[in-house]
C-alpha cells in the first residue's frame, strides 16, 4: 500500500485511466448539505486566497482487468460529486449563466477541463468515460454527461444535486476560471492498494469526511468485496440486489431482525458490521451461503411488510397489525412464516396465529403494557413454540394439535413484563384507560378494528382518515370526537348533575365518551342534543349529527336522548364487550408433558423461584447441575474463561461479586468470587449484572427445570 497526499486533479488527470465504482458500493448518497458544503468551501479557497483544502480520502486499486483501470474502494461520494460540479460547471458555460473571463479561449478550456475530470481521451480500448458508477446511477450519470436535458433523470440524486450546482453557480460572481483554480486546490491523501492489501481492513479503518456510510453499507462491502469480479456480479444480482428490493432499499433494519432470529438476541444498531461479522466467522459460512440464507429470509420480510402473503385474509390481518406503526414482532412474523411454509401449515393456520398476535397486541395496549417489553419476548417466541414440538419428538409422544394452539400456551404462561392480560385485568383497563395517553398509532389501530370489527361492509379508510397527508397538506378527514366535549358549558354541567366535575374527569377521554366524526371542530362543545340530531351553523350550513353519521360508533347515541353518568356507563359495558368480541381472552387446550423437563431462556423476567434445576445450557452446551448454586458457580466459571479482564472488573466493584473470600461467597477462579448463598432471584440478577458487564446475550443461557412439585433442597 502506498499513499500520499496529492491534489484531486491529479488523481482524475490521466489521459488513459478509468475508475470504476465496484457494484457492491452502496448508491450515491451525497445529500443537498453535503453539496452545499463542498460548493462554500471552494468558494472560500478562491476567495480567501487559500492554497489548499483537505477534502478526505480516496482508496483505489488496480482492477486486475486492465493496468489502466482503478477499482474505487473508498472516495466514490466525492469522485462523483466532483464529476457532477465539474458538468454542472461546463453547463452553465455553454448555457451563457457562467462567466468566462478568457472568452477567445473557452472551447478549449472547456475541453481541457472535460479531458482532466471526465473523459479518458488517450483510452484505447473500451468505454472512454473516466467515472463508471454502479448501475443505478450510471443512467442518471451518463445522460448529464452526453448533456440530454431532455432525458435527464430527474429523481435521481445524481440529477438534483446537479441542479443544485447549477442554481449555486447562476447565483455566484465567481467565473469559470475561479472555479477551475479552486478544484486545483483540493486535496485528497490518495491510497493505492497492493495485491497483498486487504480492501476490507483497509476499508474500516478509514475515517474519511462525507456522508458516513450506513451499518447495512459496510455489511454489503464485507460480503461481496473478496469476491471476484464475476462472482461479485452473480451475487449482487442474484442475491443482495434482491435483499435490497424487498426492503426498499434500506435493509439496515432487516438485516438487525436477520441477526435477532439467527442470535435469539437484539443486537445495538450502532454494533451491527462487527456482530454481523462474528456471526459469520461463528457460523464459518462462505459469503455466498450468507447471502442466500438472508435472501431467503428477506423474501418473508417483505411478504410481512408489504403485507403481501399468498393468502388474503392473512394480508388484512397484517394490514391491522401494521397499523400499530411498532416493528418489535417483526422478527417473529418473519420466523414462522418461513416455518409455516417450510411445513405447509396452509392458510387457516396461519391466520390463526397472526389472530393470536392481534390478540396480544390490543391487549397489551389496553392494558398499557409498554412495547419495548415486546423486544426479547418475540425473538425467542418462534423459538419456545418450536422447543415444545422438539420435546413431543425426542420422548415419542404425539405432537400437539396445531402450532397456534401451542403459541397460546406459550405467552399465557409468561410472566412480569410479557405478561398476556386477562379479562380481570383488562376490563378495568378498559373502563378506566385515558386514550388521549395511548401513542397515536396505537389509537388508529384501536378505532379501526372497533369501528369496522368482523363485518365485511367495512371502512377501509380508517386510518387513512385519521392520519390525513402532512406531506401534501390533506388534513385528516376523521377524527376522534368527545361526546362529553372538553369544556363544560353551563348547560353541560347542568345535564351531567352536581357530580360534574368527578364524572368529567373520570370518563372525558375514555372510549366510552369518544367517537369518530367528520365534524369535530364544528361540534366543540354545543349541547348532546344538537351533537345528536345536528343543527345549522352560523353560515346556513347544515352539520349533520350522530343520528345520520355513517360510523357503528355512533349507533348507540342513536338510541339515548341524553348523556349522563348512567349512559356513559351502558355504552362503556357495550365497547367493552365489542372489544372482547374481538379479542377473547387467549385458551389453550395444550397439556404440558407429563414429568417433562421445562427448558426456559434466562431474560429479564427470570424468576424460577421453588423450581429445581437439573442443568443448564450455555452457549448451546448442556451442563448438569444438582442445584442453583452450584449453577451460578459452574456459569461464573465459564463466563471468566472468555470474559477474563471483563469478570475481574465486576470482582473489584463489589456488589454480587468481590475479589475477597467470605462465608456468603463461593470461588469460580482465582480472586474471583460470587455471592452464591441467598436466594434463586438474587442468582438471576447477579448473572444479568455479569452478562450486562461482559455484553453476553441473555438467550445464550437456558435452564432445565424439574416439574413444579419437586422443590430444590439445595436453596439456601
Amino acid at each position: 500500500m502506498t499513499g500520499d497526499t496529492a491534489p484531486i486533479k491529479k488523481i482524475f488527470g490521466g489521459e488513459d485511466e478509468a475508475f470504476i465504482i465496484p457494484l457492491y458500493q452502496r448508491n450515491y448518497a451525497w445529500e443537498e448539505n453535503n453539496c452545499r458544503q463542498l460548493f462554500n468551501d471552494l468558494v472560500a479557497i478562491y476567495t480567501q486566497n487559500r492554497t489548499s483544502h483537505f477534502f478526505g480520502s480516496v482508496v483505489r486499486r488496480r482492477s486486475g482487468i486492465s493496468q489502466d483501470e482503478w477499482l474505487v474502494i473508498d472516495g466514490q461520494q466525492r469522485m462523483t460529486t466532483i464529476s457532477i460540479l465539474v458538468m454542472a460547471i461546463i453547463h452553465c458555460v455553454q448555457k451563457n449563466k457562467l462567466k468566462v473571463m478568457e472568452e477567445m479561449e473557452k472551447e478549449d478550456n472547456i475541453g481541457s477541463i472535460r479531458r482532466t475530470y471526465l473523459i479518458s481521451a488517450g483510452r484505447k480500448t473500451g468505454d472512454k468515460q473516466k467515472l463508471r458508477p454502479i448501475d443505478r446511477d450510471k443512467v442518471a450519470f451518463d445522460l448529464l454527461l452526453k448533456g440530454d436535458e431532455e432525458h435527464y433523470v430527474q429523481d435521481s440524486t445524481i440529477t438534483i444535486n446537479y441542479n443544485y450546482f447549477c442554481n449555486r453557480i447562476a447565483e455566484s460572481s465567481l467565473t469559470f476560471e475561479d472555479y477551475v483554480e479552486a478544484l486545483k486546490r483540493l486535496e485528497v491523501i490518495d491510497i493505492r492498494l497492493d495485491e497483498k492489501d486487504d480492501p476490507q481492513l483497509i476499508f474500516e479503518s478509514l475515517n474519511s469526511t462525507g456522508k458516513s456510510l450506513s451499518e447495512a453499507d459496510k455489511i454489503r462491502n464485507y460480503l461481496l468485496m473478496s469476491l471476484n469480479a464475476d462472482e461479485q456480479r452473480e451475487c449482487y444480482e442474484k442475491y443482495w440486489n434482491r435483499i435490497e428490493e424487498y426492503t426498499e432499499y434500506d435493509p439496515t433494519m432487516f438485516i438487525r431482525d436477520y441477526l435477532t432470529i439467527k442470535e435469539k438476541s437484539i443486537p445495538n444498531i450502532d454494533e451491527l458490521y462487527f456482530k454481523f461479522k462474528d456471526y459469520c466467522a461463528k457460523k464459518k459460512l462462505t459469503r455466498i451461503e450468507m447471502m442466500s440464507d438472508m435472501h431467503n429470509f428477506a423474501k418473508y420480510y417483505y411478504q410481512i411488510s408489504s403485507c403481501k402473503t399468498p393468502y388474503s385474509d392473512v394480508n388484512l390481518i397484517l394490514e391491522h397489525i401494521r397499523n400499530i406503526g411498532s416493528t418489535v414482532g417483526m422478527t417473529f412474523y418473519v420466523d414462522f412464516l418461513k416455518y409455516a411454509e417450510e411445513k405447509n401449515l396452509g392458510n387457516k393456520e396461519i391466520l390463526s396465529v397472526f389472530e393470536i398476535v392481534e390478540n396480544h397486541w390490543a391487549r397489551r395496549i389496553m392494558c398499557n403494557y409498554p412495547a419495548n417489553a415486546l423486544n426479547k419476548l418475540y425473538c425467542v417466541l418462534h423459538y419456545e413454540v418450536t422447543k415444545v414440538f422438539e420435546q413431543h419428538e425426542k420422548r415419542e409422544v404425539e405432537a400437539p394439535s396445531s402450532y397456534s394452539d401451542v403459541l397460546k400456551y406459550v405467552l399465557l404462561k409468561r410472566k412480569g413484563s410479557g405478561v398476556y392480560p386477562k379479562d380481570d385485568e383488562l376490563k378495568p383497563s378498559f373502563e378506566t384507560r385515558q386514550v388521549y395517553r395511548i401513542p397515536i398509532e396505537y389509537r388508529y389501530f384501536l378505532f379501526e378494528r372497533m369501528e369496522n370489527g368482523t363485518s365485511k361492509e367495512v371502512h377501509t379508510d380508517i386510518v387513512k382518515g385519521m392520519m390525513g397527508d402532512k406531506k401534501n397538506n390533506v388534513r385528516p378527514s376523521i377524527t376522534i370526537e368527545h361526546i362529553m366535549p372538553q369544556t363544560l358549558s353551563q348547560e353541560w354541567k347542568n345535564a351531567l348533575g352536581p357530580d360534574f366535575e368527578n364524572i368529567h374527569k373520570t370518563y372525558l377521554h375514555t372510549f366510552a365518551n369518544l367517537t369518530l366524526t367528520g365534524y369535530n371542530s364544528e361540534y366543540s362543545n354545543r349541547s348532546y342534543e344538537e351533537k345528536k340530531k345536528g343543527y345549522t351553523d352560523k353560515n346556513g350550513t347544515r352539520v349533520t349529527g350522530f343520528d345520520e353519521s355513517v360510523f357503528h360508533l355512533s349507533s348507540m347515541l342513536k338510541t339515548v336522548d341524553k348523556w349522563t353518568l348512567d349512559e356513559i356507563k351502558q355504552r362503556g359495558q357495550q365497547l367493552y364487550e365489542r372489544f372482547v368480541g374481538l379479542w377473547s381472552e387467549l385458551k389453550s387446550t395444550y397439556q404440558p408433558l407429563e414429568k417433562e423437563v421445562e427448558h426456559i431462556i434466562f431474560d429479564e423476567d427470570a424468576d424460577p423461584t421453588n423450581r429445581t434445576i437439573s442443568a443448564f445450557h450455555y452457549h448451546g452446551v448442556k451442563y448438569p447441575v444438582s442445584n442453583w448454586k452450584n449453577m451460578l458457580v459452574s456459569l461464573c466459571s465459564l463466563v471468566y474463561k472468555d470474559h477474563k479482564a471483563e469478570v475481574e472488573i465486576c470482582c473489584r466493584k463489589g456488589d454480587y461479586f468481590n475479589t475477597q473470600p467470605s462465608e456468603a461467597r463461593s470461588k469460580f477462579a482465582e480472586g474471583c468470587y460470587v455471592w452464591a448463598s441467598n436466594s434463586t432471584i438474587t442468582k438471576m440478577a447477579a448473572i444479568r449484572k455479569l452478562f450486562l458487564e461482559c455484553d453476553i446475550p441473555y438467550s445464550t443461557l437456558e435452564f432445565d427445570l424439574l416439574p413444579e412439585n419437586v422443590v430444590d433442597e439445595g436453596e439456601e
